[in-house]
């Protein structure tokens, strides 16, 4: 396992906020399932991998979860808010 620079500004993990906000990204398109599952587990692996590699500290890896799930949950919140409402056909 390596060990992170003191001096390294790491915070947050830009690779687990993307792997995370990849979950949200695939579960609004799938609206949830196995797939989302499976996303969810491979953003922890990243996660714990940049760890192991010494590039972050958990704090930094769960700052990035942190920033990577609500960012864009509230982005795609805003754009169904924000959308055009469909009209009916009318004959």
């Amino acid at each position: 396992m390596g060990v992170c620079d003191a001096a390294d500004f790491s915070l947050p993990s830009n690779h687990a906020a993307l792997a995370f906000a990849a979950v949200v990204v695939i579960a609004v398109a799938t609206r949830g399932g196995w797939l989302t599952l499976a996303a969810l587990l491979f953003a922890f692996v990243v996660a714990i991998a940049r760890m192991l590699e010494g590039a972050h500290y958990l704090h930094d890896a769960a700052a990035g979860a942190l920033i990577g799930l609500p960012v864009p949950a509230i982005m795609a919140w805003a754009a169904r808010r924000t959308r055009p409402r469909r009209l009916g056909r009318s004959h």
